[in-house]
């Protein structure tokens, strides 16, 4: 089951933890598991209706891989609902050469860190 809110959906194959918290008015998505194009359709449908009601940072420092469908998925989002999507990627991460490499920091709002994002 994926919570987000007070909705619940079943998802087959999307990842064991997608956390949704509230935070200064917006959702937080912690994403833990790979992203590949078995969930990414799992996760645009998630992530879309959290965006439907309120921004949403979706934090990947934890993510160990995330494939053309995943960063696919992102882009989709960005380009329908805007600022209101934050992605954050550690700068250290395992994902962040793919995100240096499709150039994905100069398209997407970006953080380093949940706390900055947050700030931001």
């Amino acid at each position: 089951m994926l919570i987000t809110g007070t909705t619940m959906v079943e998802r087959p194959h999307f990842m064991e933890t997608f956390v949704t918290l509230e935070c200064e008015g917006r959702s937080v998505a912690a994403v833990t598991e790979p992203i590949d194009m078995s969930n990414c359709g799992a996760l645009h449908q998630a992530a879309k209706a959290v965006l439907e009601r309120c921004p949403l940072i979706v934090d990947l420092s934890r993510c160990s891989y995330i494939d053309s469908m995943g960063l696919g998925v992102l882009l989709k989002l960005y380009r329908s609902y805007g600022r209101r999507l934050t992605v954050v990627v550690d700068p250290s991460s395992e994902i962040a050469a793919v995100f240096e490499i499709t150039e994905m920091y100069d398209v997407l709002p970006m953080a380093p860190t949940l706390d900055a994002a947050i700030r931001s």
